[in-house]
């Protein structure tokens, strides 16, 4: 009886300090961490990162995703938050900022349960410049636009002036009938020839 006894109690010993003993990864709930698209991101300076990471999951959980810049391990984190993943797994969405230091920069998201990192993925940020985003276009185009001003008001004042109609309306009126009296046909003058016959017919009819 007496060793049935230390055996029912040292069974449940074993039981409880299995129940306290922390997971190592491989009893992690969450694995399989990958990132749609690649490991190589390629964005604009000052626009919003965003990831879509994969997962899958043993059961619904919650875990601490940390971002950081692995080049400045010691900064703080460029990302922190507590997010949750679904039982059978699934894909997460993150969103940051972080345009610092040379293209490229070397990232690393790290999964993180109680005070043990379950998971971490690594991955590439390349920066890309737009042509809009120089101030140098900005300054060329308004020096552009200031040359173009100056000219068209240069050429305003130099241009020879139209002299402006200082005839009255008497003045213009008379003008036209003019020209239009120039225009119409002028009446022929009757011949020497035929005005000398109409005197002799004249005369001849005085006599008779």
């Amino acid at each position: 009886m007496k060793t049935k006894a230390l055996f029912a109690v040292a069974l449940m010993l074993a039981v409880s300090f299995a129940m306290v003993i922390p997971a190592d990864d491989s009893d992690a709930a969450v694995s399989g961490f990958s990132l749609e698209g690649g490991n190589k991101i390629s964005i604009e300076r000052g626009d919003t990162i965003t990831l879509h990471v994969k997962y899958t999951s043993d059961f619904p959980t919650t875990l601490r995703v940390v971002i950081t810049d692995k080049s400045q391990p010691q900064a703080d984190p460029v990302f922190r938050e507590n997010m949750e993943f679904k039982a059978g797994g699934g894909t997460l969405k993150i969103t940051y900022n972080y345009d610092k230091g040379d293209s490229p920069v070397y990232m690393k998201i790290a999964f993180i349960q109680g005070s043990l990192e379950v998971g971490h993925i690594d991955y590439e940020v390349n920066y890309t410049s737009s042509i809009w985003s120089n101030p140098a276009l900005y300054v060329a185009i308004i020096i552009v636009v200031v040359l173009i001003i100056i000219f068209v008001v240069y050429k305003s004042r130099t241009a020879p002036k139209k002299d402006k109609n200082t005839l009255t309306f008497e003045q213009i009126e008379a003008e036209r009938q003019a020209q239009r009296s120039a225009a119409a046909p002028k009446k022929e003058a009757p011949s020497a020839a035929k005005s000398e016959r109409q005197k002799y017919l004249a005369s001849k009819r005085k006599k008779e």
